[in-house]
């Protein structure tokens, strides 16, 4: 089983998303948690690395735990999403 935490950033009624061009698909900024991580360091650390973004995590939002199919092996992930705020600041919500 995949842990995955991912954050929610809400700027002026927007949400940031990441787009994978070469899979054709959105997803919120995050990744996997590595042996020894909160979840809550892991979005933050994952969520820096792929927008260059510095944020807090807070309040937990949602858990899904999801499976599928990649590659022909199943996989089975559950993903935590938590509301993030930019760090100096609100995340300017709307």
């Amino acid at each position: 089983i995949e842990v995955i935490a991912r954050g929610l950033l809400r700027h002026r009624g927007f949400v940031l998303a990441c787009r994978d061009v070469s899979k054709g698909y959105l997803s919120l900024p995050g990744g996997h948690v590595e042996p020894g991580e909160t979840m809550r360091s892991a979005c933050e650390r994952e969520f820096l690395e792929e927008t260059g973004l510095s944020v807090t995590a807070k309040d937990c939002l949602v858990v899904a735990d999801v499976a599928f199919v990649q590659g022909g092996a199943p996989v089975q992930e559950v993903t935590v999403v938590f509301h993030v705020e930019l760090d100096g600041g609100s995340s300017g919500q709307a």
